[in-house]
């Protein structure tokens, strides 16, 4: 069984090596519809990729066998998938530095001029738009009948009575004052408000609650998804033994056979929002068991002496993998790889040994071990595929098995086939 083990966990390597390059740069074509400079609306397929930086060019389709053209901010007016809408244009940036340990001591703005896809937030009469540069710099936009205005913000060092400051210059606060008119109770909710875009987005919700204007478009922020589900399936289980000292060869030399026994459980996976629900966190909580036997010869020995073991062992585990959803068609592919921990809920071993003492078999019985390591700690990986509820999985585990002596080691190698559904 042991090369049958070698060969699954050299595919899963291969599988996993050859596809990083790929699934990460996945295309994700997905409906959608695009406005052209010239004004001309035209549905199609847009390929998405939960950006969390502002894309430069997005890809579109206009039907999926037909060839992608690049959309830029020059000439593009909007893109809309998903929820979400993304305007062509030409704005003045802040570019000097916002990372903390890179502040220095300059208050002078910096501006540049970018040619930039903005992510609309909420529009109306009012409209608020984020974008989030390749270096991780937040910026925000109000629009006006002149075009995008940037909301002022910029952090520096101060230094005051010997201690340095970091201070901020939150120019933005007058701006909002006056664009968000008509509104009596605004100005206090805007002394209040962080340069961030949840902080923004709800004192612009605030406004339109207070003015009752239309809300044209909200863009809705992503929730965590939780997907719920069964699984059963076999595991088959090989066990290794490995000491340096001689008392123990009948474990470590002996023949041991693998254990196929019935497996399965429970799982969640935790969709986070940001992440396109491909990236997964993978709980399960999972039955198996084993009954593994074996036998050894010891013909050095003063008197030869037969052994045969057994070891009958039961464990619920609690896997923690991440996991990476990709979809090359109807079905989906997964892969994952995390850390297993099993708790023993049941244990039994045997050894009987039969000593030849001059031609006069003597037989004695008793266990291998008297105390075992009830927990154990792994490492698992696996691929499988997805058909609506149903899926499909094969999975690989290598464990520190339940030795707890430190003389001899225990190593638990185990495969899964699994089967499962999700509600």
């Amino acid at each position: 069984m042991s090369k049958y083990l070698n060969l699954f966990r050299n595919i899963l390597m291969v599988v996993f090596l050859s596809k990083s390059g790929k699934v990460f740069a996945q295309e994700n074509y997905v409906p959608g519809y695009v406005i052209r400079s010239t004004g001309d609306s035209i549905n199609g397929f847009v390929d998405y990729q939960n950006w969390i930086n502002n894309p430069l060019k997005i890809s579109f389709k206009k039907k999926m066998n037909e060839p992608s053209e690049n959309l830029t901010p020059v000439n593009t007016i909007e893109v809309g998938v998903e929820g979400e809408k993304y305007r062509g244009a030409i704005v003045q940036a802040e570019s000097g530095p916002w990372k903390t340990e890179e502040l220095n001591y300059s208050k002078e703005l910096i501006y540049r001029t970018d040619t930039i896809f903005l992510q609309l937030l909420i529009d109306g009469s009012k409209s608020l738009f984020f974008n989030k540069d390749m270096n991780g710099k937040t910026q925000l936009y109000i629009h006006k009948n002149t075009g995008y205005e940037l909301l002022t913000y910029k952090k520096y060092l101060e230094e005051k009575d010997g201690a340095i400051l970091s201070i901020e210059n939150k120019r933005y606060f007058g701006q909002l004052s006056l664009y968000l008119e008509g509104c009596s109770t605004i100005s206090d909710r805007i002394k209040f408000t962080d340069y961030n875009d949840v902080s923004m987005k709800k004192l612009f919700l605030a406004y339109y609650n207070c003015t009752k204007e239309a809300i044209t478009f909200n863009r809705v922020s992503d929730k965590t998804v939780f997907k719920f589900g069964l699984m059963v399936g076999l595991s088959n289980t090989s066990l290794k033994f490995k000491s340096a000292q001689s008392d123990w060869d009948y474990l470590e030399k002996g023949s041991l056979n693998s254990s196929t026994n019935i497996s399965g459980g429970v799982y969640l996976n935790i969709a986070f929002p940001g992440l396109r629900n491909r990236w997964l966190l993978h709980n399960d909580l999972c039955y198996t068991s084993f009954n593994i036997s074996g036998d050894y010869y010891n013909a050095n020995l003063n008197y030869p002496t037969t052994y045969h073991f057994d070891f009958s062992f039961s464990y619920m585990k609690l896997n923690t993998m991440i996991r990476y959803e990709f979809s090359p068609a109807k079905t989906t592919l997964f892969l994952n790889g995390g850390i297993s921990n099993g708790f023993m809920m049941n244990n039994k071993n045997y050894l009987k040994e039969v000593k030849d003492v001059f031609g006069v078999f003597k037989t004695e019985e008793s266990n291998v071990f008297e105390s075992f390591k009830k927990h154990e700690i792994g490492i698992i990986a696996g691929a499988g595929i997805q058909f609506k509820k149903m899926s499909i999985e094969a999975r690989y585990e290598t464990t520190n098995g339940f030795s707890e002596y430190y003389f001899i080691s225990s190593k638990i190698n185990r495969v899964y086939l699994l089967v499962g559904y999700q509600f």
